[in-house]
């Protein structure tokens, strides 16, 4: 990753590097939200023991902190830049991939549900389990997604 430009750059030049460092904030938080999902879908995440509940804790802090990330992603609030910055920052490219990470997410949240619902019937399901697994796919598609648009962009 390049450096952080200097303030004397242009607008441009730092909102080219506001969304590169989007792109990586928004796939680094991601992975590790999924990859502490998974790990309380592994262990027995309802266990009173120490690890078990401090494993939950932090995934629940976790989940609260991307969640919000999501709100703002979605909602484009959370922004930093002045006028022009935010201008050239979420402009209608920006606009049109935060539609798109949202429908994915839609349609994933749908597909997942019935995969829960069919899996229900043939094996009990806690409802612990059908949350976290909701959650991952809930939050991860969208940002996910809203990456994966945004970095073929940035990069032509």
């Amino acid at each position: 990753m390049r450096p952080k430009p200097d303030l004397g750059s242009s607008p441009t030049q730092r909102a080219e590097w506001s969304q590169k460092a989007r792109i990586w904030v928004i796939v680094s938080e991601t992975s590790l939200f999924l990859l502490s999902q998974i790990a309380l879908l592994v262990f027995d995440h309802g266990s009173p023991t120490p690890w078990g509940l401090g494993l939950a804790a932090g995934s629940a802090a976790f989940t609260l902190g991307l969640a919000s990330a999501l709100l703002m992603l979605l909602g484009g609030v959370g922004t930093f830049f002045d006028r022009t910055m935010h201008a050239l920052v979420y402009d209608e490219t920006t606009r049109v991939h935060r539609g798109s990470a949202t429908t994915a997410g839609y349609w994933a949240l749908i597909l997942t549900l019935m995969a829960i619902q069919l899996y229900a019937l043939f094996r009990p399901l806690t409802v612990i389990a059908a949350l976290h697994l909701l959650f991952i796919v809930g939050i991860g598609v969208p940002l996910m997604r809203f990456a994966q648009l945004e970095w073929r962009a940035f990069n032509g």
